[in-house]
């Protein structure tokens, strides 16, 4: 439970690494702000570059495929930016992180077309596949689900299935606590023309909820508060009592 939803910025087509030290290198927030729009600007260039790949190798599938993406990509960039509540900033970055990563996924299957240009292919049968009451156990420790106590953290959670190029997202699960001990994805995941030797696979973003972090720890916090001043108080007036009783003594010895 300790991940988190990745940096926008790190889904990048391109190098990420050189993106970030390319931002790391200025210093002034005008300048982050301006190389974060240079950024942008650069990568919905390769979108649009990767489409036009797609065209010219005449991979109409993939390239009707990408043109969806990039919609969806530009729509969630939109709703991620004018987001004022934190469901919705987690709902848009939920789906700019899926549509990121069905582009990389095309991506990858458009290379591995261009390899095999001048290979014949021999096509099998193919199936669907159905993936419904998806259950994710949680581990916790003793103390926080039994006892209560430990582990004030909340999450919010969604997974990704992928089936070659076709990748799906279920729901946004939030708030997962030490209360639960899994989380349940209601959603029914349908992939279509998939071959009898295909591999899903499973990746579960979470993403800590802090302010619902700050509400759960409250009532322990007010309690070391009221604890530490009671305790600051009858401290002072022990030591302004002991003063005064010094003080006295002094007096009557002189």
């Amino acid at each position: 439970m300790e991940s988190c939803f990745p940096p926008l910025k790190s889904l990048s087509l391109r190098d990420s690494k050189k993106c970030k030290k390319r931002l790391s290198d200025n210093h002034s927030f005008e300048d982050k702000s301006e190389n974060q729009e240079k950024f942008q600007v650069l990568q919905d260039l390769d979108l649009y570059y990767i489409r036009q790949i797609a065209h010219n190798l005449k991979e109409y599938d993939l390239e009707q495929k990408i043109e969806v993406e990039i919609k969806m990509r530009e729509g969630s960039a939109r709703l991620l930016a004018a987001a004022r509540h934190r469901a919705q900033s987690l709902e848009a970055a939920r789906a700019l992180l899926t549509s990121n990563e069905r582009m990389s996924a095309y991506m990858a299957e458009l290379q591995r077309r261009k390899k095999d240009i001048n290979k014949t292919s021999v096509s099998g049968s193919a199936a669907r596949v159905s993936l419904s009451e998806l259950r994710v156990p949680l581990m916790w420790r003793d103390s926080d689900h039994f006892k209560n106590r430990g582990d004030y953290r909340r999450f919010a959670v969604f997974c990704l299935a992928r089936v070659g190029t076709e990748i799906h997202d279920t729901a946004l699960i939030c708030p997962v606590d030490r209360a639960q001990t899994d989380i349940t994805f209601p959603d029914v995941l349908l992939f279509n023309n998939v071959p009898a030797d295909f591999e899903l696979t499973l990746e579960i973003y979470s993403h800590i909820l802090q302010e619902d972090l700050s509400i759960a720890s409250t009532p322990r916090r007010i309690k070391r508060t009221i604890h530490s001043s009671i305790s600051k108080t009858v401290g002072k007036k022990l030591a302004a009592s002991l003063k005064d009783e010094l003080n006295s003594g002094d007096h009557n010895l002189n």
